[in-house]
């Protein structure tokens, strides 16, 4: 009988010291936030997952990295778990991580859209510096909105886009890849435009100045637009009827087609005289279309404060006789140079 306890007492000191031993060796983790706003750590030897403390919530997840989603104030630590049959075994708990996440401080997604058999497309973002691709495994880096694939056949491409240095505003992961296929074809010549790139004024109309090269009089122009909420096409006149970006293909039958890239700005005029006295000041009387959101803002800079001073809300004041220019901008892209003069 003392045998039989005995045996029974050693077998259970054995897995009590057996349980201590997988309890120490677990370690706690110790976790930090890159710029992306991602919680993580070093992978822990014998970990089964980790459990994240997030605000009193309890998240178990079984990467060594955690991506915060949600704006808002954030206490979080993690501990590594082990699984031992039905039971966990966990570790101490890492440091305590307090920290403030804005989520609007995240750079958006690029979307990337094939507009012709060669070329990809995306959408300004507002505050990227520059974009990143990767295209069948190389990257790329532009600070343009396009991109043209060279090689035929499939492309594999990703992007990204990517903040300035010391920028308040974070770059993001790349997008999900994408295969595009560029089928090579075989082309009598190419359409020939005189830009690349034309800023208009909105509720203006525009024409393009396009031709091919080699020179053929008898052929149909056709033109393609990326957003026509932005811009009307009747046969070759064209409108801008909202503010923003927006590229148009033209094309010719059996020539390689040709881009540009169309970017509608504000219209600015002001009711206000042009001449003031020496000593006086008047208000800019500046009106925007489209109206200005709630938002968004005028601003004004005189070239000679010497001879004319304007305040942030678009006061004149005459300091000197002689002429200055006044710069006005709007927040959403609009500008306007106005001479004014001092008697």
């Amino acid at each position: 009988m003392k045998k039989i306890l005995t045996i029974i007492v050693v077998s259970i000191l054995t897995l009590i010291l057996f349980s201590c031993d997988k309890e120490i060796n677990l370690k706690a983790p110790i976790i930090s936030v890159n710029e992306g706003q991602t919680i993580s750590w070093k992978s822990i030897n014998n970990a089964s997952g980790y459990e994240v403390f997030l605000n009193g919530e309890i998240i178990k997840i079984k990467n060594n990295n955690y991506q915060l989603i949600d704006s808002g104030e954030y206490q979080i630590k993690v501990r590594s778990y082990q699984e031992s049959g039905e039971e966990l075994i966990y570790s101490n708990w890492s440091n305590l991580l307090e920290l403030t996440f804005k989520k609007e401080n995240q750079l958006a997604i690029p979307i990337l859209v094939l507009f012709t058999e060669s070329l990809l497309i995306w959408e300004e973002i507002e505050n990227a510096n520059i974009y990143e691709l990767n295209v069948n495994g190389e990257i790329v880096i532009t600070n343009n909105t396009y991109f043209n694939l060279t090689k035929a056949g499939l492309n594999v491409v990703k992007i990204k886009s990517v903040s300035a240095p010391n920028s308040i505003y974070r770059s993001r992961e790349y997008s999900e890849a994408l295969d595009f296929n560029v089928v090579e074809q075989e082309k009598l010549g190419a359409v020939i435009l005189e830009s690349t790139y034309l800023e208009v004024i909105y509720n203006d109309e525009f024409y393009l100045n396009s031709e091919v090269f080699p020179n053929n009089d008898n052929l149909v122009y056709d033109y393609e637009v990326s957003n026509d909420n932005l811009i009307n096409v009747e046969s070759n006149k064209f409108k801008a009827v909202e503010l923003g970006t927006s590229y148009i293909k033209v094309k010719v039958a059996n020539y390689l087609d040709a881009i540009i890239k169309i970017n509608v700005i504000p219209k600015l005029e002001v009711e206000s005289e042009m001449t003031l006295n020496k000593g006086d000041a008047f208000k800019l009387n500046v009106i925007v279309e489209p109206l200005l959101k709630e938002n968004e803002f005028i601003g004004y800079i005189s070239d000679n404060e010497e001879v004319i001073k304007v305040t942030n809300d678009g006061y004149l004041y005459g300091v000197e006789r002689g002429t200055s220019s006044i710069l006005i901008i709007t927040s959403n892209g609009g500008k306007l140079t106005i001479n004014v003069t001092v008697r």
